[in-house]
């Protein structure tokens, strides 16, 4: 049996404990969101208590304790509302970077998703097998024999009737006779195998309905691992854009700077020469969730500026004089 990568395998367990962790924040911020509207709603109370118990207190020289009490049960709510807001407002940010998380997780890797992919096709064969077996079963019930017994009965009645009068003879109801026996192990069969076939139908449909859930898994699972492996693949491309953008910015910059050194010598064999403001390179920022690895980088006057500076600086480090034109 073929071992799975144990990128894969650390990508399901990080998304597992992530989604838990997730579910449970968010069940803990709806929880203080719930404690926190009961809180303001008491504090409104508190509020008309303590204006109450103030306008009480005006209309009399000594407020007794009643005022006291309503303002401190009024401090004592309002501090509920702050510790519950500011909960609130922590389970709410531990929710965004859990997202943030599961976002961002990458791994797997082709082989993965390919088995992912196999593993749902699979699913999807087994219930569109289901559905063709159902298709097939109700059209041989809808193609049982049908005999119209209550005809058969009637044309006897009348026969009978017929041979009271002397219009009919014993040998034309023996001939009804069996035409009615034959008819009616016809229904008779046709009644057991449309009993049997609706027996089927409703066990390939229970089938149906498990084949459907197991698809709509696998298919879940296939688009998660898809989606693990482009973001690490897009991960593993934004990192190696990083470290060719910085890379392609530093040599543009110590090209500039030896042209402009060049230029100071000798003008003729500038590679840029006075023309180098008119060559502008611009590099788009790269990010992975809301970390920059790379802002956006631009070839303008002060980072060519700099970079010359950088590169006279290295010269004379190592021993190169240089005046102030070269």
């Amino acid at each position: 049996m073929k071992s799975k990568p144990t990128s894969t395998l650390k990508t399901q367990d990080d998304y597992a404990r992530l989604s838990a962790a997730l579910e449970q924040a968010q069940q803990a911020a709806q929880d203080t969101e719930d404690k926190l509207n009961d809180a303001e709603i008491r504090l409104r109370e508190a509020d008309a208590a303590v204006n109450a118990a103030l306008g009480n207190a005006q209309r009399r020289e000594d407020p007794g304790p009643a005022l006291e009490q309503a303002r401190s049960a009024h401090r004592a709510v309002a501090a509920e509302v702050r510790q519950y807001s500011a909960t609130l407002e922590d389970l709410r940010s531990q929710c965004q970077t859990l997202r943030l998380e599961l976002h961002t997780l990458g791994g797997g890797d082709i082989e993965q998703v390919l088995e992912a992919q196999r593993d749902a096709d699979t699913a999807k064969q087994g219930a569109e097998r289901l559905k063709g077996l159902i298709a097939d079963h109700r059209a041989k019930l809808n193609g049982l024999p049908m005999q119209d017994l209550e005809a058969i009965e009637n044309e006897r009645a009348r026969v009978l009737a017929a041979m009271a009068l002397g219009e009919a003879t014993q040998e034309d109801l023996d001939t009804l006779e069996q035409r009615r026996q034959a008819a009616i192990e016809v229904v008779a069969a046709s009644s057991a195998e449309r009993e049997r076939l609706l027996s089927v139908i409703r066990g390939l449909e229970l089938r149906l309905d498990e084949a459907k859930a197991e698809h709509e898994r696998r298919e879940q699972m296939r688009r998660q691992v898809l989606g693990w492996y482009l973001k690490q693949r897009m991960q593993d491309s934004v990192k190696d854009y990083a470290n060719v953008a910085k890379d392609l910015l530093e040599k543009l910059g110590i090209v500039v700077g030896y042209s402009r050194l060049v230029d100071s010598i000798d003008p003729d064999s500038a590679m840029i020469g006075n023309a180098e403001t008119q060559w502008n390179l611009q590099l788009p920022p790269a990010r992975i969730g809301n970390r920059d690895l790379v802002e956006g980088l631009v070839d303008d006057a002060e980072y060519r500026k700099a970079a010359s500076k950088a590169l006279r600086a290295s010269l004379q480090e190592q021993g190169v004089t240089l005046s102030a034109n070269a």
